[in-house]
């Protein structure tokens, strides 16, 4: 470990380093995606649309995502 330090200002401070070897992959392939809403109507211009998406392929498994939605007509 070295030290560093400015003559007559700052006292001995010890450099850090950080060393990572994290690396990420991006893979754009080819994925199916089926989907079901369904609005539930709240008032005559406002309804609540829950979903579920269920999407396959990509890393080779399967992803479940639901939601929610509000739709608001005037």
């Amino acid at each position: 470990m070295t030290f560093t330090s400015l003559p007559g200002i700052l006292p001995a401070l010890p450099r850090v380093s950080v060393v990572t070897s994290e690396v990420t992959f991006i893979t754009n392939g080819l994925s199916g995606t089926v989907a079901a809403e369904a609005a539930i109507g709240v008032s005559k211009g406002l309804a609540v649309v829950p979903e579920v998406r269920a999407l396959a392929g990509g890393l080779g498994g399967i992803l479940i995502r639901p939601g929610v939605a509000v739709r608001w007509r005037w």
